[in-house]
Formats: structure tokens, sequence, C-alpha cells
């Protein structure tokens, strides 16, 4: 649902303020704060956050099996993958589509020249391609991450029942070692699980907020919107497709424990 609200609003609100102009605000200048502190290091700040909060929660869920801690931290470099391939993909179709002009008001074509990179350090140029989106992908594909992931946290409360039942009344799932253990760490990490979620939470938030301005004043509304379907792909490759194979030995899908209380809801 998430997904499809993002392509939606994308779309939508590219079209209005392309034809409606807004004044602009000091969130829409490039050397903000904002921008230069999160926005470009947008993917570092979601992979500290979350790699925090799976740490906190797999303790719990693993018994404190450092192997499967590991399994669960793994699934943060699917993420990693998939922001790097795309992001450098967006280089090369740049480069590939472009040419580099000298400045206005002459714009004349500068022969030789294949890269931006060259087109603005050594002829001063401007380079002009299919420029898509980096932020609208950044920032649409941290967010559906961090959904990804912190769709446990509404059976935490279910998971510290379920898990204080099989301590009190020796339930069937797990030895009683193990229930009292995981029951012992459900207690200790609570309160820095909550917090972590919080943490997520917030940089939510200003990741759409940041996105909205991004699609408001920056962009065309074709980059904008392939941005944003790119960003949905990668998702759906990464946790609606490789991480559900059941033969991957060395990652665990999100909310996988010895529970399986997520995968099995009502059990």
């Amino acid at each position: 649902v998430r997904a499809c609200v993002y392509l939606c609003a994308v779309a939508a609100l590219s079209v209005v303020f392309d034809l409606v102009p807004i004044p602009r605000i000091f969130l829409a200048n490039k050397r903000s704060f904002w921008n230069l502190a999160f926005i470009k290091w947008g993917w570092a700040w979601t992979f500290v956050c979350l790699s925090f909060y799976i740490l906190f929660t797999s303790v719990v869920l693993t018994g404190q099996s450092r192997t499967l801690m590991r399994k669960h931290l793994s699934r943060l470099l699917f993420g990693t993958a998939g922001w790097y391939v795309c992001t450098n993909a967006f280089h090369a179709v740049e480069n590939a589509t472009g040419r580099c002009v000298s400045q206005p008001p002459k714009s004349v074509h500068i022969q030789g020249v294949t890269d931006r990179g060259d087109c603005q350090r050594q002829h001063n140029g401007v380079w002009l391609g299919f420029d898509i989106s980096g932020h609208v992908f950044l920032l649409t594909w941290c967010n559906l991450v961090i959904s990804e992931e912190v769709a446990l946290l509404r059976d935490w409360t279910r998971l510290g029942g379920l898990l204080r039942e099989e301590t009190e009344t020796g339930g069937r799932r797990l030895t009683a070692e193990l229930a009292d253990r995981m029951w012992r760490l459900y207690q200790r990490h609570t309160f820095a699980v909550r917090c972590s979620a919080i943490c997520l939470s917030c940089l939510s938030l200003l990741w759409d907020l940041m996105l909205c301005i991004t699609v408001a004043y920056f962009h065309s509304m074709p980059s904008k919107l392939v941005a944003a379907l790119c960003s949905v792909a990668s998702w759906a490759v990464v946790y609606r497709l490789v991480l559900r194979q059941q033969n991957l030995s060395f990652v665990c899908p999100p909310g996988q424990s010895e529970l399986k209380f997520i995968s099995a809801p009502g059990s």
C-alpha cells in the first residue's frame, strides 16, 4: 500500500507543482543543513538506525544466537546492494543520454566529453542528460525498507505474551531453557527496541517531508516518476522476492523467529 501511495503521490504532485508555481522555502536550498547533514547521507542514517533496531530485536528473537543474529543483520547488505546498484545505474544513464554544453547564454556543444564530471570540472560546462532523481529514489527506498523492518513492532507485545506463556506454562514451541532466556532478553531489551523504533519513525517522517520538497522544487516529472518506479521495483525484488527464498541459508526474512509469531498469526 505504501509503495502504491508513493508512486501515485510522486506522479500527482509532480504534475501539480509543474503547473502551479510555489514560493521557495529554506528547505528547498541544496546547501541547507537538512540536505547536507541528512539527505546526502540518507542511506547511512537509515542503515545505522536499522542496524540498532534489528540488533536489539534479533537478540530476543534468536535467543542470543550469534549465527542467527548475523543472518538478521545481513538483510541490510541486500538493502545496501539495492541502493548501490540503482544509484550507479542512474549515473550511467545520465552519462549515456547526455552531452556537454558551455555555460549560458551561448550553450555551445563541447565535443569529445562523455562524462558529467569531466564536463563540469575540466570545461566548466553544463551536462544535459536524463537525470533520474537520486533523492526521490533514496528517500522512497529508505522509507520502504524501514516500513518492512519495523512491521515486526506491532507484534512485539504479543511476542511478550507468548514468551511469558512459554515460560510459565511450558509451551510446546521452545525448550524451557530457551524460553526462559528469550523472556529475560525480551524484558531487558524492550525499552531499547521502542527507542530505536521511535528514532526510525522520526527519520521516516523527515524522509517523507524531504521527498515532498524534492518533488515540489527539483527535477522533471519523468525523472521523478522513473526514480520512484525504480525504488518500488528494487524493494519488491529484494524484500518480496529474494529475501523470501527458502534456500538462502545466510539471511533471515524480516520477522522470522523461533516462535514464527509473524508468519503464523493467531497460532
